[in-house]
């Protein structure tokens, strides 16, 4: 129902996917993340959920692209999770 409302809303493709990530559905889960980021490339809440969850299945390059953009995007209000990302791109 809700993207009948809206089917241009990057966050209700990204609370979408939330949604599907805590049922257990990951490739459901990322589909959506992909979604919300496509039509919002400055969503960095869907661009975090996408670093975290590809360092989670293993995929630690395309993980540190995300995160690189959700860096490059998130606002100020989000300065401490930054801080945490950075400390993992520092490491190898």
């Amino acid at each position: 129902m809700a993207r009948q409302l809206n089917p241009k809303d990057a966050k209700i493709y990204n609370n979408l996917a939330n949604i599907f990530f805590l049922k257990g559905d990951l490739s459901q889960a990322l589909r959506l993340w992909h979604k919300a980021a496509d039509l919002n490339p400055f969503n960095a809440e869907a661009l975090y959920n996408l670093a975290t969850q590809y360092e989670r299945m293993g995929e630690q390059k395309t993980a540190r692209a995300y995160y690189q953009r959700f860096l490059s995007v998130a606002p100020s209000r989000l300065e401490r999770l930054k801080a945490r990302v950075r400390a993992k791109l520092a490491t190898p």
